[in-house]
């Protein structure tokens, strides 16, 4: 079910929308939006750059998701003629989805540097590209002005933590337990006017209130998790699905607690019938 409200954007907007001006890419003051509320499957394609494209064509007729590519389906040395510029660029140009192009490059560099990434994944059509915010404050929100002024509106989302992240490792790396790590780079995201927030989704409820778009990585299906102690685990009968993730979340709790954009890999490109698996996704999400 798509639910569309027409609003007139009269002051800073907020919430959980996705809302853009069809030539500049972001909202503008006084001025009426169709806003659709909803959160979007992204899939997460990591794999060959050749076996992308083999399963896009698997999902036609299929539109509501988003899809995640990772630095090693573009930088692939199998193939000396692979252009990943030409890849990026006809994933947009041949498929029809609705949601994201996510990119997720988890960078982490020099200003200068950045800004040409960013100005490059602009050229592609890149949607969403990851920044860590380990980065200076007045970086980010460079990086953030420069996204507004581009012909194409790549976003840059920056990540807090990962989501095999756990208590002992962020204790080890930051010297604090893993919400305190969480809350931190919240707390610099948002002073640098970010309009993207990767996290786990446990967590969305530390960006409550923020007026961001919030992308959870390590979502399952539902019929693959249990609630332990506190928090969803997959279940012992898939743990040869897992890679390490310590903070998932089904899609139906992350929808509730406010997430923008679901991150999800093999529940549903190792599914038996990945076609099914999305769309029975989307069913839960209430987007069929």
């Amino acid at each position: 079910m798509d639910l569309s409200i027409t609003v007139k954007v009269s002051a800073e907007p907020h919430g959980n929308f996705i809302a853009k001006d069809s030539k500049l890419g972001y909202p503008h003051f006084n001025r009426y939006y169709t806003i659709r509320i909803m959160t979007l499957p992204v899939i997460a394609l990591d794999f060959s750059a050749s076996n992308i494209k083999r399963f896009l064509d698997n999902l036609e007729g299929i539109t509501k998701f988003g899809i995640k590519i990772n630095l090693d389906a573009i930088l692939t040395l199998d193939n000396p003629d692979f252009n990943p510029f030409i890849l990026l660029k006809s994933l947009k140009e041949e498929y029809a989805f609705e949601g994201p192009l996510f990119l997720d490059l988890k960078m982490w560099n020099g200003i200068r540097t950045m800004s040409e990434i960013l100005r490059q994944c602009a050229a592609c059509k890149v949607d969403i590209i990851s920044i860590y915010p380990h980065i200076k404050i007045a970086h980010i929100k460079k990086l953030v002005e420069l996204s507004k002024g581009l012909e194409y509106p790549t976003k840059p989302y920056f990540l807090t933590v990962l989501s095999h992240y756990d208590d002992a490792y962020c204790l080890e790396n930051y010297h604090r337990d893993l919400p305190q790590t969480i809350r931190q780079f919240v707390d610099r995201i948002i002073q640098g006017g970010a309009e993207g927030i990767i996290l786990p989704a446990p967590f969305l409820d530390l960006v409550e209130g923020h007026q961001i778009l919030k992308l959870c990585p390590g979502i399952r299906k539902s019929s693959e998790v249990v609630h332990e102690n506190g928090r969803y685990r997959l279940k012992d009968s898939l743990k040869h699905l897992d890679n390490d993730q310590h903070n998932i979340l089904t899609p139906t709790l992350a929808k509730e607690k406010g997430a923008s954009y679901i991150v999800m890999g093999s529940s549903i490109h190792k599914a038996a019938d990945p076609r099914l698996a999305l769309l029975e996704v989307l069913d839960e999400l209430g987007l069929n």
